[in-house]
């Protein structure tokens, strides 16, 4: 799982047009890389060129969660500079398409590729065919190896763990609630966030209000869709 640096994520299109370049080496045992992030902006787009390699201190990796190695990749990614909010939801991450990139160029992707089938005896962490999709986070039934970069505090989720598991889903005495993520449910009202973990309000780039995302300690931790028009999807 790639981790993430920053708490808040703008959709707006008076976004400041200024270029940005990174390049630090990252001296943490598991990355001994250094990494790249280019920002530039054409006439209607802004464009992310990186390799992936994030910028700051990381946990273990491989481990015994996850066996995987961090390496440098190429991240190419387009995104308009005039977004359009259509207040409609587009979920994204994994097969759908990928959320988005934070500013180093690591990408945003919140779900595992991990599920069980309905009555809990096979369940894989690398295959999510089954009806039920495991969390990385918020459960302790399975391990994806991550580390301290998850923990993210901002305002509150509307999202709240189900009181009645459904029947179908396998033993709550085997996968306490909140191992799924058809464990919880949006209610909309009951926190500061939508369904996207976003709302509109104030920031100190956008005075006037913006729509914005935000990263929280608690389900969904990451948003999982957006609210912006989509012209492609897809990994």
């Amino acid at each position: 799982m790639k981790t993430l640096d920053t708490t808040k994520f703008h959709e707006d299109s008076m976004t400041p047009h200024r270029p940005t370049h990174a390049r630090a080496y990252n001296s943490s045992a598991s990355v001994m890389l250094t990494s790249t992030a280019s920002w530039t902006c054409g006439s209607t787009s802004r464009v992310l060129a990186a390799n992936g390699v994030p910028d700051h201190a990381v946990g273990t990796f491989p481990n015994a969660g996850n066996p995987n190695t961090i390496a440098a990749i190429t991240v190419a990614a387009t995104y308009t500079l005039i977004p359009s909010y259509t207040g409609t939801k587009t979920n994204l991450g994994g097969p759908a398409g990928v959320t988005g990139y934070v500013l180093n160029g690591v990408k945003i992707d919140a779900g595992t590729a991990g599920s069980c089938n309905n009555s809990g005896s096979s369940c894989s962490l690398i295959d999510n065919s089954g009806g039920w999709s495991i969390e990385a986070l918020g459960q302790s039934s399975f391990n994806f190896g991550t580390d301290a970069n998850n923990a993210h505090v901002q305002p509150g989720s509307s999202y709240q763990l189900v009181t009645t598991a459904n029947s179908s889903r396998p033993s709550t005495t085997t996968y306490a609630l909140g191992t799924f993520a058809q464990d919880w449910q949006y209610v909309a009202g009951s926190g500061d966030l939508d369904e996207c973990n976003g709302r509109t309000g104030v920031t100190p780039e956008f005075p006037n209000g913006i729509y914005h995302y935000y990263a929280t300690d608690t389900y969904p931790f990451l948003q999982r869709c957006v609210k912006g028009a989509v012209t492609a999807t897809g990994p």
